[in-house]
């Protein structure tokens, strides 16, 4: 998951109820967010890991793609 912080960081766009956050502690969601944790473990749990041996295609050019990868290694 570390790997991916930037992909998974939402800016909040809404003006901060905590006097602290609005000095710009607090910009990005995080896991102390109700909501945001709420949201994080739907799509966490929500994703299919897979293994492709070395040297597989994902998709061939101009192929439409439904899926999102998330490359671990390789």
């Amino acid at each position: 998951m570390s790997s991916f912080r930037d992909t998974f960081r939402i800016k909040k766009t809404q003006s901060p109820s905590d006097p602290s956050e609005a000095e710009g502690h607090k910009v990005f969601y995080d896991w102390s967010d109700l909501e945001y944790r709420n949201f994080m473990m739907d799509l966490l749990t929500k994703l299919e890991p897979r293994k492709e041996k070395s040297g597989s295609i994902l998709f061939e050019e101009l192929d439409e793609i439904n899926e999102i990868f998330y490359v671990a290694e390789g």
